[in-house]
Protein backbone atom coordinates (compact mmCIF):
# COMPACT_ATOMS: atom_id res chain seq x y z
CA UNK A 1 0.00 0.00 0.00
CA UNK A 2 2.95 2.32 0.82
CA UNK A 3 3.71 2.66 -2.85
CA UNK A 4 -0.12 3.42 -4.58
CA UNK A 5 -0.32 6.09 -1.42
CA UNK A 6 3.35 7.67 -2.73
CA UNK A 7 2.18 7.57 -6.29
CA UNK A 8 -0.70 9.52 -4.96
CA UNK A 9 0.93 12.19 -3.03
CA UNK A 10 3.54 12.55 -6.14
CA UNK A 11 0.02 13.18 -8.27
CA UNK A 12 -0.87 15.78 -6.05
CA UNK A 13 2.22 17.21 -5.99
CA UNK A 14 2.58 17.48 -9.76
CA UNK A 15 -1.13 18.56 -9.92
CA UNK A 16 -0.20 21.98 -7.84
CA UNK A 17 2.81 22.38 -9.65
CA UNK A 18 1.51 22.60 -13.05
CA UNK A 19 -2.30 22.84 -12.13
CA UNK A 20 -1.94 25.21 -9.76
CA UNK A 21 -5.31 27.20 -10.26
CA UNK A 22 -7.13 24.11 -9.72
CA UNK A 23 -5.43 21.44 -8.49
CA UNK A 24 -7.77 20.66 -5.84
CA UNK A 25 -10.40 20.30 -7.94
CA UNK A 26 -8.45 17.74 -9.81
CA UNK A 27 -7.25 16.18 -7.13
CA UNK A 28 -10.86 15.81 -5.69
CA UNK A 29 -12.02 14.00 -8.75
CA UNK A 30 -8.74 11.54 -8.55
CA UNK A 31 -9.65 10.57 -5.15
CA UNK A 32 -13.52 10.46 -5.72
CA UNK A 33 -12.49 7.82 -8.57
CA UNK A 34 -9.86 5.81 -6.41
CA UNK A 35 -12.62 5.48 -3.36
CA UNK A 36 -14.02 2.76 -5.54
CA UNK A 37 -10.76 0.74 -5.39
CA UNK A 38 -11.07 -1.99 -2.61
CA UNK A 39 -8.11 -0.79 -0.90
CA UNK A 40 -8.47 2.90 -1.08
CA UNK A 41 -8.97 3.45 2.67
CA UNK A 42 -5.62 1.96 3.39
CA UNK A 43 -3.89 3.28 1.09
CA UNK A 44 -5.41 6.71 1.80
CA UNK A 45 -4.85 5.99 5.58
CA UNK A 46 -0.88 5.51 4.39
CA UNK A 47 -1.05 8.87 2.66
CA UNK A 48 -1.66 10.81 5.31
CA UNK A 49 1.43 8.94 7.01
CA UNK A 50 2.89 9.69 3.55
CA UNK A 51 2.41 13.02 3.75
CA UNK A 52 4.01 13.64 7.71
CA UNK A 53 7.22 12.14 6.53
CA UNK A 54 10.10 15.11 6.13
CA UNK A 55 11.40 14.08 2.75
CA UNK A 56 7.31 14.94 1.66
CA UNK A 57 6.67 17.93 3.69
CA UNK A 58 6.03 21.22 1.68
CA UNK A 59 8.83 23.40 2.26
CA UNK A 60 8.08 26.84 2.85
Amino acid sequence: FEDKAVDIHLLKQALEAKHFKNWKTLFREVLEGYSKSKSHKTVLERLKSVEKRGRYKKKH
